[in-house]
Order: C-alpha cells, then sequence, then structure tokens
C-alpha cells in the first residue's frame, strides 16, 4: 500500500458517507409534510383530533371561568405550565375551593 492510497481510501470513504447521508436525508425530506401533501393531510387530521386539543379547550374554559387562575404566574395562560396549568391548579387548589373543572 503506498502513500497516496492511504490517502485516498480515507477520501473515498468519507465521500461515500456523505453520499449515504444526503441519500437518507432526501429520502427523509419527501417522507416529510413539507413535500408530501398527503402526510401534511395525516398531520392536520391529527392534530384536530388529538387528546391534546381537548385539553387546550379546557384550559381555556378554565382560564375564562378564572380570570385569576388566568393571570397566574405558574397556572396562568402564560405560566410555566402552559395548557396543563389548569387541571394541575384544580388538582391542588380548585376542588377544595369548589371550583368547576369540565363543565
Amino acid at each position: 500500500m503506498t502513500s497516496l492510497d492511504s490517502v485516498r481510501l480515507p477520501a473515498i470513504v468519507g465521500v461515500a458517507a456523505i453520499l449515504v447521508a444526503l441519500g437518507l436525508y432526501t429520502v427523509g425530506a419527501f417522507q416529510s409534510s413539507l413535500l408530501s401533501e398527503e402526510i401534511a393531510e395525516r398531520k392536520a387530521y391529527i392534530a384536530r383530533h388529538t387528546p391534546l386539543d381537548r385539553a387546550e379547550r379546557r384550559a381555556k374554559a378554565y382560564w375564562k371561568r378564572y380570570p385569576d387562575v388566568a393571570a397566574h404566574p405558574f397556572f396562568g395562560e402564560n405560566g410555566v405550565q402552559g395548557i396543563y396549568g389548569p387541571l394541575v391548579h384544580f388538582d391542588r387548589h380548585g376542588r377544595s375551593e369548589g371550583r368547576l373543572w369540565d363543565r
């Protein structure tokens, strides 16, 4: 093995690795919602029909019903708990205060 071969082999392996990575990236891109309308529609359907949507609706209803909770820095609309803040508030405080959760 000459010194030229010892330089070529790593270069060939490097180029092959880059080509494989590029091929995998391309396959992934065509299976994403950016390039596939069918996948974008499926993702939109899932987003509309997930429990997260229901949790968000319940959170907004609780915040609307109880503005003091909505303004709270921990449980509120801009609080660190996000859409789970109202449920956490209800479990920790609201139930014992006689607040209503889901109506």
